[in-house]
């Protein structure tokens, strides 16, 4: 049983019922979502305020919301607990590898879904046009206080970032969520056999790494993932090669730490040569290197 059938089981939903089409936003803290602030959110997502006259109309009554607007009818809820119960924290967390991901699921403390309720089983062209909607409605609530966005139907949690809003205002929201700008964070222990097999790789055949970047071919991109210690704190991470000498290798950190804080997404940073973990680039048609991703192209 999966996480998302796992709470719809919680939840008392048929098993052969689809996914929610949905739109889940997860935060630190809960919010407030009086009659007021919606308005003004639908207005700058949709263009408009709902009208009488056309039987639209807003039913607002926390921590639950209906809107019902040109022939769609939402249901927001808006929490103060967890969007995933205690019972499957542990199944969630494993469903999700990438260290921002799990720190959504573990440290989230609310959330705002936003489930459409009508049309029904909507065919592909009404359901594009109800998630163009449903997204550009949740970007009003993206804030330094949002976590990350989930999508039931997929299964996709998005950390949020610099590039989460305005993913959320296109005109494909779906895909272009599922279009992360930024490297993942996967925690892979120290002691982890994957782990040593990958920077064994990777030093072994560092030279190759270095001809590749001083041939300085057109469309390749050059990184290397090195170990970023903050205290206790200790986080595999990329960084987009700029140069490289006998020693050392300086480049731009490519991911935002989850608990490191010396360091950040942009930062210029310096790495000893000795002490890469993992290295890859492209040659303009498949990756090379990347001994530590979940599936690289190897040369």
């Amino acid at each position: 049983m999966t996480f998302l059938s796992g709470l719809k089981s919680l939840l008392g939903s048929p098993p052969a019922e689809p996914p929610l089409i949905s739109v889940v936003l997860h935060f630190r803290q809960p919010i407030t979502l009086p009659d007021e602030l919606l308005r003004t959110a639908i207005t700058r997502a949709w263009g408009r305020d709902v009208r009488k006259d056309l039987n639209e109309h807003i039913v607002n009554r926390a921590p639950i919301c209906f809107v019902k607007f040109d022939g769609m009818v939402l249901l927001l809820s808006n929490a103060a607990k967890p969007y995933c119960p205690a019972e499957y924290l542990e199944q969630a967390l494993s469903e999700f590898p990438e260290m921002r991901q799990k720190k959504i699921v573990k440290e989230h403390k609310a959330f705002l879904a936003i489930d459409l309720q009508d049309p029904r089983a909507p065919r592909k062209s009404v359901k594009d046009q109800c998630y163009r909607r449903m997204c550009r409605l949740a970007a009003e609530f993206v804030d330094d206080n949002c976590m990350g966005v989930y999508f039931p139907e997929t299964g996709h949690l998005r950390p949020n970032d610099t590039q989460v809003k305005s993913a959320l205002s296109g005109d494909r929201p779906l895909q272009e969520m599922t279009e992360w700008g930024e490297p993942p964070v996967v925690l892979i222990e120290d002691h982890d056999p994957r782990l040593q097999e990958a920077v064994t790789q990777a030093r072994r055949r560092w030279t190759d790494f270095v001809q590749a970047f001083e041939a300085g071919l057109p469309n390749e991109g050059f990184a290397v993932k090195a170990l970023f210690s903050d205290g206790e704190a200790g986080e595999w991470m990329w960084v987009a090669v700029s140069s490289i000498n006998a020693e050392e290798i300086r480049g731009t950190l490519g991911n935002s730490p989850v608990n490191v804080l010396s360091v950040h997404e942009g930062d210029s940073v310096t790495v000893q040569a000795s002490e890469i973990g993992d290295w890859v680039y492209s040659d303009g048609k498949q990756l090379v290197g990347g001994f530590s991703l979940a599936s690289p192209n190897q040369p």
